[in-house]
């Protein structure tokens, strides 16, 4: 079976919520001043294998951030409407991910995965964290794997 890196974001998030916490990127403008007569590296394009990823690891970021606010029912029920917008984003960009998996060179997917790598650990130790609140309520647990789901492809 060929592992893809969408795959794998996707399986790390569906193993670690069927286990029984970044904050989020405040937007800055900056003007980096260099001593240097070289350019600054150009950023990745927005439709390139690292951006798709870079895009990834920020979404499972922002899943963390909302699973670390859970500490009882109520913030539970509160962070419920916040995933499946997160979850249905990841299913954009993953499809994208999942196209262009195919033409990368075995150095390029191995760079990839150690980008994803810290928000997949960040994103799985939240879930886990969360996991016996939310199974408290099976409703609640339902529900919140109805809102996960949408982020696997439609």
């Amino acid at each position: 079976m060929k592992t893809t890196l969408y795959t794998i974001a996707l399986l790390s998030l569906s193993i670690s919520f069927l286990l029984p916490s970044c904050k989020p990127e405040e937007k800055t403008t900056t003007v980096e001043q260099t001593d240097s007569a070289e350019p600054a590296p150009a950023p990745a394009a927005p439709d390139s294998p690292e951006a798709v990823v870079k895009q990834i690891a920020k979404l499972q970021n922002e899943i963390a951030v909302v699973m670390e606010s859970i500490t009882d029912a109520p913030s539970a029920e509160a962070a419920l409407p916040k995933i499946a917008p997160i979850a249905e984003e990841f299913a954009k960009i993953g499809k994208q991910m999942k196209s262009m998996d195919s033409d990368m060179s075995p150095e390029l997917k191995t760079k990839l995965e150690g980008i994803m790598q810290p928000a997949i650990q960040r994103m799985q130790e939240a879930m886990t964290k969360a996991m016996p609140t939310i199974a408290k309520d099976p409703d609640l647990a339902k529900r919140f794997q109805e809102a996960l789901a949408k982020m696997r492809e439609e």
